[in-house]
């Protein structure tokens, strides 16, 4: 694996745990009445978005 590669895997992987953490003991409703929330886990899908968009192309 090029050190590149395991650096992008690196902060997908952080980002992952981030949503984990993020919605860990949520149950549905819960988490779509908690904005914050929303836009935390939206926020780390973009970073994961990015990322994979940067490798693809």
């Amino acid at each position: 694996m090029v050190r590149g590669d395991k650096l992008y895997l690196t902060h997908i992987l952080d980002a992952i745990r981030s949503i984990e953490s993020y919605v860990e003991g949520l149950d549905p409703v819960a988490f779509a009445d908690d904005p914050l929330r929303q836009d935390g886990v939206v926020r780390q899908l973009g970073i994961v978005s990015s990322i994979l968009d940067s490798e693809a192309g």
